[in-house]
């Protein structure tokens, strides 16, 4: 789990890597470049399910993710929203 004061917050940052990840697509990026994308977003969910406190690990992956696939605003909205 997350801290429940993160969780629009977490939905709302997900929902943006999602957007990347068709913009990517519509943009006809190469199809490991989505795939990695993907593959690294699907993560963050089962952080925010996980039966422990995974708030510093989802926090430290987003941040990651952020960086590694060019999603300038997506981390320190998530940082600074709720």
């Amino acid at each position: 789990m997350i801290c429940k004061e993160k969780h629009q917050s977490a939905i709302r940052a997900i929902h943006r890597l999602l957007i990347k990840a068709r913009s990517k697509a519509y943009q006809k990026d190469h199809h490991d470049s989505i795939a990695k994308l993907l593959d690294d977003i699907e993560y963050l969910p089962s952080l925010m399910l996980a039966p422990s406190d995974e708030s510093e690990r989802f926090q430290s992956y987003l941040k990651n993710i952020s960086e590694t696939h060019n999603c300038p605003g997506i981390f320190e909205e998530f940082d600074t929203g709720d």
